[in-house]
């Protein structure tokens, strides 16, 4: 038994302690009986040690799968307490988490929004028939790095699109439509971005506008989620919220800058106004002199 976190499990005490729970395992996934026969095997012989939840660590897994380490252990490494360790989509004792029918759901126990979105898209039953897994198609397993709007775009070579749909086909022009509404979004939030922070620069007031920007930014969060229904006239229709508030936001820029040039213009005049009566203040005071001299 161990008696506290620091302490290691070697083979005799995991083996009266887990056996019963890994048995149970074994009989309770019928879908992993296989992978769960493998592993029991190695009756549990490589010591491992239980550390405190603060000291991410890499996962024992890799003793045996060294083809994973470098990849998704990367944000173990990198202190991340939300990263997911091997044991989040395979399970513990070759079993896959609890109320989860297949791996490839897995991602939907956090990512929920994009899982049920995904559920309702024509791609969901044709990714069961086809026997493609649901997030991995797109954005992979092990290595899954920061998604980024070129996967939509098909002059680059992430456009996923190109995986399973040919040039012109529906899928295709679904795809690129998607990308054409997200580039227009980002376009909008950074016009509108440009001129309030010239604006702000030069001193103006602009908190409505900045707030305005930031829930256009929430908006652009919310249409890159949506894209997970593959619908692109549905994207369309969310985005118009977002592309809204750009646009209001860019006027409220516009408007500040114009109000600017005026105050400016305004300064430029009274400068010359007051310069204009200091001058003739200095030839009255002159003349008045003159005149104050030739008299005496």
């Amino acid at each position: 038994m161990c008696r506290d976190c620091l302490h290691y499990y070697y083979y005799e005490s995991d083996r009266l302690c887990h056996t019963a729970n890994f048995l149970k395992s074994k009989k309770k996934r019928a879908n992993s009986k296989r992978q769960t026969a493998r592993h029991f095997q190695l009756n549990c012989f490589l010591p491992f040690v239980i550390l405190h939840a603060q000291t991410p660590q890499e996962s024992s897994c890799v003793a045996c799968h060294k083809l994973l380490d470098g990849e998704l252990l990367a944000l173990l490494r990198q202190r991340d307490l939300a990263a997911p360790a091997c044991n989040d989509c395979h399970g513990n004792h070759g079993a896959i988490p609890p109320d989860v029918k297949n791996i490839s759901h897995v991602c939907g126990r956090c990512h929920l929004n994009n899982a049920d979105l995904f559920a309702k898209s024509p791609h969901a039953k044709a990714y069961e028939e086809m026997g493609l897994a649901q997030c991995e198609a797109c954005h992979g397993n092990h290595k899954i790095t920061e998604p980024t709007d070129a996967r939509l775009d098909p002059n680059s070579s992430e456009f996923v699109c190109a995986n399973c749909h040919e040039p012109d086909s529906e899928g295709w022009k679904n795809g690129t439509e998607m990308f054409a509404i997200l580039n227009e979004m980002k376009s909008k939030i950074h016009t509108a971005d440009s001129l309030v922070s010239r604006a702000e620069r030069a001193g103006m007031e602009v908190s409505e506008a900045k707030f305005i920007i930031t829930s256009a930014d929430d908006e652009l969060i919310k249409a890159r989620t949506q894209i997970h229904n593959y619908r692109a006239a549905i994207l369309r229709e969310r985005a118009q919220t977002g592309i809204g508030l750009a646009t209001q936001a860019v006027d409220l820029g516009r408007a500040a800058l114009t109000e600017l040039q005026f105050r400016r213009k305004g300064l430029a005049v009274s400068m010359v106004i007051i310069f204009a009566v200091a001058a003739a203040l200095y030839v009255k005071i002159r003349r008045r002199n003159r005149e104050w001299r030739s008299e005496t």
